[in-house]
């Protein structure tokens, strides 16, 4: 079953929580889960005033989200799990990793490019277990993360809701 992108960003944003400056996320200042930075280069995109990322609207939250994860990586295309799972790797992890995640579980070319092959992988691969070897690479991926002493117990917390939620 399709999950709808509302559903999928509001589950996101309950793990991503509101503004953080924390010293050990190499991110720096995030808001809603989005970096000063993509705030920084979404509104100038967009030919809108720069702001701190403390103010960013949740309206703004999401349409980056859209832009920059959901529709990037086909997730409107494709399958439940796999496009709730997909579009949480590529938030928490980065678009090229979450590709290479997708291409590793679907036993294709590993190159972080989300092509055509890529694609027809993610919509014609079995997505409950497309969507488990995600989460496996995953929380492989966390473990093996510098600073994975800050973050790795929430992070495990959120692949488990994620794998109970949308994949058992």
């Amino acid at each position: 079953m399709k999950t709808d992108f509302q559903r999928a960003f509001d589950w996101v944003l309950k793990w991503e929580g509101g503004y953080c400056n924390d010293d050990g996320d190499p991110a720096g200042a995030t808001n809603m889960g989005i970096t000063h930075e993509e705030f920084r280069k979404w509104l100038d995109k967009n030919d809108m005033p720069q702001k701190n990322i403390k103010f960013i609207a949740p309206q703004e939250a999401r349409l980056i989200y859209l832009e920059n994860y959901w529709l990037p990586m086909g997730c409107d295309k494709i399958n439940g799990p796999l496009d709730i799972v997909l579009f949480n790797a590529a938030v928490n992890t980065g678009i090229k990793q979450a590709t290479l995640f997708l291409q590793r579980a679907a036993n294709i070319t590993a190159d972080g490019i989300y092509g055509p092959n890529t694609n027809k992988a993610a919509m014609t691969g079995d997505p409950r277990f497309l969507a488990l070897g995600i989460i496996t690479q995953q929380e492989a991926f966390y473990r093996k993360l510098h600073n994975a002493k800050y973050f790795l117990t929430g992070w495990l917390n959120r692949l488990n809701d994620l794998k109970a939620t949308f994949v058992s």
